[in-house]
């Protein structure tokens, strides 16, 4: 059984110090969640919508790392755990490209 119509979202480039959202689209016909976590509690916020199956992301990217700054990017994948009642999960992804101001 299919629960989410896409499991990763690219949302390519985003500047360093800012914040974005994605939208994950449960399906019509998706098990009862028991449970969801992230990755990253302090950089990353979550809302499920019971109604709708949306499952909005939040993510608030820092900077690009002093070692890395000689770069004009550098990827980044942060991941949502989804638990079910039925004991089985799904890892959702989102990836990008954090790029400097």
């Amino acid at each position: 059984m299919k629960n989410w119509k896409d499991k990763r979202i690219n949302i390519n480039k985003v500047k360093e110090n800012s914040s974005i959202s994605a939208v994950f689209q449960g399906t019509a016909n998706m098990l009862k969640i028991k449970n969801i976590t992230v990755g990253c509690k302090k950089c990353t916020d979550y809302k499920f919508d019971e109604k709708t199956n949306k499952l909005t992301v939040t993510l608030k990217l820092g900077s690009i790392p002093i070692h890395l700054k000689e770069r004009d990017d550098i990827p980044f994948r942060k991941t949502i755990t989804v638990y079910y009642n039925n004991s089985t999960l799904d890892v959702l992804e989102i990836i990008g490209t954090k790029i400097k101001k």
